[in-house]
């Protein structure tokens, strides 16, 4: 991810990626997703290393960036390549999405001030990958509860059960924190 990327100096960033190159050497062809290159401080620096393996490795190595606008993508990848833009999720797909994974296996079971009408509103601006990034907060917090609970942890049987009893569930502060958490 771009995130990853983003390292202290540029350097380091394409030491990940020429590291890559490396191990793509012993293959017949060779394929690098990058998700979200402009999260990183150094996208331009990394889109030009890209571009150089590229042009020594035509038609061995593939490249693939994940972006929300194709105006991140430097003009000389966008030739080289095919490009696809993803559009952030609208109300109704986000209230989709929450509905399939706070009701998934296992469920994310949150108090009821928080609900499918409120959710959807708080999470406007949100990429895939940012709703993405606090169901895996969710979950981890919901986690932690559960072991931290020493006598529910004890005594439970399956986890699944006790989060779809509702036994464990998230608050409203918990669910905000997880929000400011992916807001940044």
């Amino acid at each position: 991810t771009g995130a990853t990327l983003d390292t202290e100096d540029v350097a380091d960033a394409c030491t990940v990626i020429n590291g890559a190159i490396v191990r793509m050497r012993q293959y017949d062809r060779f394929c690098i997703l990058v998700d979200c290159p402009e999260d990183s401080r150094h996208n331009l620096a990394i889109q030009e290393c890209l571009r150089q393996h590229m042009d020594d490795y035509h038609g061995k190595l593939f490249l693939i960036l994940i972006t929300e606008s194709v105006s991140n993508i430097s003009p000389v990848l966008q030739n080289m390549m095919q490009t696809c833009q993803f559009q952030r999720p609208n109300l109704n797909e986000r209230r989709s999405w929450l509905m399939t994974y706070l009701e998934g296996n296992p469920p994310i079971p949150i108090e009821e001030k928080v609900n499918y009408t409120t959710l959807p509103k708080e999470t406007e601006g949100f990429s895939w990958r940012q709703m993405t990034d606090l169901r895996t907060i969710l979950r981890r917090t919901l986690a932690m509860k559960y072991f931290q609970n020493q006598a529910l942890y004890a005594a439970s049987g399956p986890r699944k059960t006790v989060f779809a009893n509702g036994e464990i569930h998230l608050t409203k502060d918990e669910v905000y924190a997880a929000l400011a958490c992916v807001r940044g």
